[in-house]
């Protein structure tokens, strides 16, 4: 995965995700964040849906944009 985005704004440029996996939903997420001119700030701290029995509650696309911040993102060091 990778995130692109302004060094100067923080306004995300673009995304590169490759999965075995559907992620069309995230990838929809990322072009309305670029069509927002959302920030990785913005990106890092966006309320994604959640399962708690299924998946954890900061998504992947939240993760990436932490880790462009230098920010500490806690157990999800598995998705790098």
């Amino acid at each position: 995965m990778k995130l692109h985005y302004d060094a100067d704004n923080g306004r995300i440029l673009g995304a590169q995700l490759m999965s075995t996996y559907d992620i069309l939903q995230a990838i929809n997420a990322v072009s309305v964040a670029i069509e927002a001119e959302w920030t990785v700030d913005q990106l890092a701290q966006a309320d994604f849906f959640f399962q708690p029995e299924f998946s954890r509650p900061w998504n992947f696309l939240n993760v990436l944009a932490q880790e462009a911040q230098g920010q500490p993102y806690g157990a999800d060091t598995m998705l790098f």
